[in-house]
């Protein structure tokens, strides 16, 4: 190694005791002054086979993200539009109850129902007391958007 091209290091190994066996020789470099003589000594951390490891996992997982296939609208994105819906006409928003159903729709459409044979949905009234709400949801499975929408016999959409 030539010391007087700037940029260059000086690097040498270190037993160090206090270490376990596989990282007990440390590496430590320092910059070259054109004078030849080293400006600051600094340690490089030593890079263990776990190290490796976590970087390529990291790496592997960003890149199959990437090359994931787009997500298909199904049950779930269809109840979370017909929930939204049914939150924005509540009085008090923050205290909508929403229970999870099934789907009884067909192959055309997902078809969702609150109501006496099922989990009722919870709202608040005028007066701020809790009462129970029949509701039911159509949601086109094509145009992804809802179709119909009833709550308290009431059809909105």
């Amino acid at each position: 190694m030539n010391p007087t091209l700037r940029g260059s290091y000086a690097c040498k190994y270190n037993w160090n005791s206090r270490l376990n066996r596989r990282n007990a020789m440390q590496m430590y470099c320092a910059p070259i002054h054109p004078s030849g003589n080293a400006i600051a000594r600094t340690e490089t951390p030593p890079r263990t086979p776990m190290t490796v490891a976590i970087i390529g996992l990291v790496m592997a997982g960003g890149l199959a993200a990437c090359s994931s296939k787009p997500h298909e609208f199904d049950k779930v994105d269809a109840i979370m539009m017909c929930r939204d819906a049914i939150t924005a006409q509540a009085r008090d928003p923050d205290k909508v109850d929403i229970p999870t159903v099934d789907d009884f729709g067909n192959s055309h459409e997902y078809y969702f129902a609150w109501g006496a044979s099922s989990k009722r949905i919870r709202m608040r009234n005028g007066l701020g007391m809790e009462v129970p709400v029949t509701a039911s949801c159509i949601v086109n499975r094509k145009s992804k958007r809802i179709t119909s929408l009833t709550i308290n016999g009431e059809t909105l959409i």
